[in-house]
């Protein structure tokens, strides 16, 4: 009885370290994805980005100062990597929604391309080591935008130029569509 008690003990002891070396890291610590640069509003509404939007103040996509209405947006990566600094150049393109208008995609009668002298919008957005994301906004000039009363302001706004990393083509643009007699100016 003996015998078999110290036989037992011995294989385990000598299982033990094979067992603790046998260990693999779990699933949710792995690195895994594609490390991919986009916009998070881009995965809203067929690249539409409404504003106003949101219940209340807390939650509403826009900020609104004496002198601006502070569209906010955002850039982010995807994939469960290193989350390494990287930057982005942020860039304008009113020809999107020239042809959006031109194709019928939005009312020829009621959507105005945003004038270049009405907003302001960072050139590079840069991300901090160790982070994933980072916001910024698209700035507007708040006496401008009340002249268009009965009108939608649209600008689109497309990631370029990524530092490191790639784009996902699919949603690294916006169309921000600004609903001038929704906002209370």
């Amino acid at each position: 009885m003996k015998l078999k008690t110290k036989i037992s003990l011995l294989l385990s002891m000598a299982l033990l370290p094979i067992m603790i070396l046998s260990c693999e890291k779990d699933d949710s610590d792995a690195d895994f994805g594609f490390a991919k640069i986009f916009m998070p509003q881009a995965t809203l509404a067929n690249l539409n980005y409404n504003v106003p939007s949101g219940r209340d103040s807390a939650t509403f996509n826009y900020k609104i100062d004496a002198q601006k209405v502070n569209v906010l947006l955002g850039v982010s990566r995807s994939g469960k990597l290193d989350l390494g600094a990287y930057s982005v150049n942020v860039v304008a393109n009113p020809d999107t929604v020239t042809q959006m208008i031109t194709n019928g995609i939005l009312p020829a009668t009621t959507t105005v391309v945003m004038p270049a002298a009405m907003y302001n919008l960072p050139q590079t957005i840069s991300v901090s080591d160790g982070q994933s994301q980072a916001t910024f906004v698209l700035s507007v000039d708040r006496a401008q935008l009340k002249t268009y009363v009965g009108k939608k302001v649209v600008l689109g706004v497309v990631l370029k130029n990524p530092s490191q990393y790639t784009l996902n083509q699919a949603i690294n643009k916006v169309v921000v569509i600004i609903d001038v007699n929704q906002l209370k100016l």
